[in-house]
């Protein structure tokens, strides 16, 4: 939800995330339905369930959320440049990743997603 507003998910839509990716200690990738990807210092605060992101080029600018977990499902809500965000995600378990559950080659001679 974008300032009160549900939106569609929209492949086309280059605010919307699509993906966050949280895999290195205080550094996440948001990647956005375009695919374009924005890399954050990410500092969670586990007491007072409170997010802060900001770009690593601009520390003056940081962006706060607060959040819930409910099994798999995280709930963001802040405001991130002049928008108020509600983000739902669903955490994707790691084995359902391509490289894990299939292995990996070193060599190919045949694209195995061709």
């Amino acid at each position: 939800m974008r300032n009160g507003d549900t939106l569609a998910p929209a492949l086309t839509d280059s605010a919307r995330w699509k993906h966050l990716i949280v895999d290195y200690p205080n550094f996440a990738t948001v990647k956005t339905m375009t695919d374009f990807r924005y890399n954050y210092v990410f500092e969670p605060d586990t007491i007072t369930k409170l997010i802060t992101i900001y770009m690593p080029s601009d520390t003056v600018n940081k962006y706060k959320f607060t959040y819930q977990q409910r099994d798999s499902t995280l709930f963001l809500n802040g405001k991130l440049l002049a928008d108020t965000l509600s983000i739902q995600l669903r955490r994707k378990d790691v084995r359902q990743f391509l490289l894990v559950n299939r292995g990996f080659n070193w060599i190919n001679e045949f694209p195995y997603n061709k």
